[in-house]
């Protein structure tokens, strides 16, 4: 709210609205651990192994925001109803 209300004012526009706001949320995976665990028998020249390892994933949650601003002059018909940029900022900075 606070950053469309800046860009507003920064932009020559006074009003703006919020459309098309989405919301995603999903998950990415940020790692892998890997534990393994081995068996060595025999003599120096030959030798088995026997062995096992297990892996586990590891996913850390995400999240897109994202929204339309759309920004208007006071004396434009759609300003009415819209947020007043700085009256949004004044309230936010109280």
């Amino acid at each position: 709210m606070r950053r469309a209300a800046e860009l507003t004012l920064q932009n020559g526009y006074t009003h703006f609205r919020f459309d098309q706001a989405t919301v995603q949320q999903g998950s990415q995976l940020s790692g892998v651990y890997t534990s393994a665990n081995a068996t060595a028998f025999g003599n120096p020249n030959f030798a088995s192994i026997n062995g096992s390892a297990m892996s586990s994933p590891f996913y850390r949650p995400t999240a897109n925001i994202g929204v339309t601003v759309y920004m208007f002059h006071a004396n434009e018909p759609s300003a009415k109803g819209a947020f007043d940029a700085a009256e949004v900022l004044k309230r936010m900075a109280s």
